[in-house]
């Protein structure tokens, strides 16, 4: 028994020795702090080498702490480039997609016009735009045509199916403006507001 009470009494009195040495350096060395705290209770505190006020870490902290930074900037970059890449496929399967719109709508390749009337109105000067309106209720536009002469000016309307006066009114001036917009009077059919100069 008296060799086992030995080591126990040795190991005892190393133990407070070195508590000792450790109040005495903590005394001494108050001002140098470890920078960054240990994770593990295993791993030692790294003091910091200082160049005046700039702190260097030990170059094994410091490639760890670069590597975390890398680390995220890469997930980061792998997230985005994995979407980019869903959302093109997914494009790309709804183009090639058998009931996709574009499959099921012709595309238009030429234009074919066919002749329905052909009118001239010699002496008359048009500075206005044309205004389609149905006039007649036959459900098709009618054109309102504001016109001026050598003299005056006027209105008139010219049936859209067969290209013949409906009506025709004169007005002392030259007409330039007409807007057909709105039915003002209530009877189904766009009233036209026409102006002009001195009109």
């Amino acid at each position: 028994m008296a060799i086992n009470d030995k080591p126990k009494m040795l190991m005892d009195e190393s133990l407070e020795e070195e508590n000792s040495g450790d109040e005495e350096e903590e005394g001494r060395d108050e001002h140098q702090k470890p920078l960054i705290e240990s994770e593990s209770s295993q791993t030692e505190s790294v003091i910091p080498l200082s160049i005046g006020k700039i702190k260097i870490f030990k170059p094994r902290r410091r490639n760890r702490f670069l590597l975390k930074k890398y680390f995220k900037l890469c997930s980061v970059i792998l997230v985005i480039i994995v979407v980019c890449v869903y959302l093109l496929r997914l494009r790309d399967s709804l183009y090639l997609s058998p009931y996709s719109l574009k499959s099921s709508k012709a595309s238009c390749d030429r234009l074919s016009t066919v002749l329905v009337w052909n009118k001239t109105f010699p002496m008359l000067t048009i500075e206005s735009a044309l205004r389609l309106v149905d006039v007649n209720n036959d459900t098709i536009l009618d054109a309102i045509v504001p016109f001026g002469t050598g003299c005056g000016g006027g209105v008139m309307a010219i049936d859209g199916r067969t290209g013949e006066q409906l009506w025709i009114r004169y007005t002392p001036h030259e007409l330039f403006a007409s807007n057909c917009n709105n039915d003002i009077n209530g009877d189904a059919i766009k009233d036209c507001i026409l102006g002009g100069r001195m009109a």
